[in-house]
């Protein structure tokens, strides 16, 4: 009975094409990352923290589940 033969462990990435096209695909994603890190979420930025505080501030409160848009922040976190 003949068995299967399967390719070896690091059989891609010996094949020259297979090594470009993943080396390729990872520095697509590294510039991807660094794009939306520098332009979409500014050097240490937390955009939509103050929302999340409200949603939870409302929880800790006893309000119960918060509808989206009706949380209203403490005057507290808006001055600061």
């Amino acid at each position: 009975m003949r068995g299967f033969n399967a390719p070896a462990a690091g059989a891609a990435s010996e094949d020259p094409a297979a090594r470009r096209a993943m080396v390729f695909v990872a520095a697509l994603f590294l510039v991807k990352t660094v794009l939306l890190a520098l332009f979409v979420t500014p050097l240490w930025d937390v955009p939509d923290e103050t929302g999340h505080y409200a949603i939870v501030a409302d929880l800790a409160d006893g309000k119960g589940l918060p509808l989206p848009g009706r949380s209203v922040l403490p005057p507290d976190v808006i001055a600061d």
